[in-house]
């Protein structure tokens, strides 16, 4: 397994892990079908794949991990690795954030807020209309 780096000069843009050869990550990030984060490098930044490290699969993630701790890339937009209690803990904030949500949607200020979003569109549908009636 490899663990790579997307550099533009000595800027580090991207930093992942492949067990294809570099040549053809390269060519799967360039890659309209590219669906990780460095599908938000600008296409006018120029950069090549380098490789940081080779390691045994096993672990791969770890390494990846650590690169990504260290190098802090520019365009990696999730941590590569998470341990069981991050991933818990995140799934555990998701859960309290929907309960929140949900008591907030019980509120009056939501309720009014909701009334008040429904008149504003109502409103405008009415006054777009007016303007344009062929589009009724």
């Amino acid at each position: 397994m490899f663990i790579y780096g997307l550099y533009s000069g000595q800027l580090v843009l991207y930093v992942g892990k492949t067990k294809s050869t570099l040549k053809r990550r390269a060519i799967q990030h360039r890659s309209k079908y590219n669906d990780t984060s460095s599908k938000y490098i600008p296409p006018y930044i120029d950069w090549e794949i380098r490789l940081i490290e080779e390691c045994e699969e096993s672990n791969g993630a770890l390494k990846e991990q650590y690169w990504f701790d260290t190098l802090k890339p520019l365009y990696n937009r999730c941590r590569p690795y998470q341990t069981r209690r991050e991933t818990r803990m995140k799934y555990q904030q998701t859960e309290a954030r929907k309960e929140a949500q949900r008591r907030y949607a019980q509120t009056e200020t939501y309720k009014e807020s909701q009334k008040k979003y429904k008149e504003k569109i109502k409103t405008f549908k009415n006054a777009s209309l007016r303007l344009c009636p062929a589009m009724i």
